[in-house]
């Protein structure tokens, strides 16, 4: 994929999406194109392109909303972080085309 490529990402042993079951019950899965062994690395992601709480909550965007609600997105909140990779990873979605993500 030339997308993958150009972000850094390989998986040259896996192939993905790979359609399994049957009917109703089909479902996105991952499958290995030839065998993989123990430790072997199946997937290079560069670090810039792996999305972490810390990079969301810095996130420039959103950081307004993230200080303007601390009961949602506060550390003492249980789901805080959780709510800020949340709130992230859906702003980047709404972004399709645009996100460095995509």
């Amino acid at each position: 994929n030339k997308v993958l490529k150009k972000a850094g990402i390989s998986a040259p042993r896996v192939k993905y999406p790979v359609k399994f079951g049957k009917g109703d019950s089909q479902y996105n899965g991952l499958m290995a194109v030839e065998d993989i062994g123990k430790n072997e690395v199946m997937i290079r992601v560069p670090s810039s392109m792996i999305i972490n709480t810390k990079k969301a909550f810095y996130c420039p965007e959103l950081r307004d909303v993230y200080y303007d609600n601390p009961s949602v997105f506060g550390k003492h909140t249980p789901d805080g972080e959780d709510n800020v990779f949340h709130a992230f990873v859906l702003w980047e979605i709404q972004k399709k085309e645009k996100s460095k993500y995509y």
